[in-house]
């Protein structure tokens, strides 16, 4: 008597897994893209007043805090500024 052949192959079949990660990788991409596309800004309208002053107001005093490494407050002090490290 003559075999006669399996028509399913010896071999099984098998999942490569960097292509598949690569598509699922993609796809997440895809969506999270098209999510943040499609969020709308929802805010309240607000209108701000105008400054009263057109020209920059200097500071010429500048508050020094010395902090401790384990979080806590050392010291606080006020400090004037020179007139050239002033910020406008």
């Amino acid at each position: 008597m003559i075999p006669i052949p399996s028509p399913r192959s010896r071999r099984k079949a098998r999942i490569e897994i960097i292509p598949l990660i690569d598509i699922i990788f993609f796809l997440f991409a895809t969506f999270v893209m098209v999510s943040l596309s499609m969020v709308k800004n929802h805010g309240i309208h607000v209108h701000l007043p105008a400054a009263a002053t057109g020209s920059p107001q200097s500071r010429e005093h500048a508050a020094v805090v010395t902090v401790a490494e384990g979080g806590g407050l050392i010291s606080t002090r006020t400090q004037s500024l020179p007139r050239s490290s002033a910020r406008r």
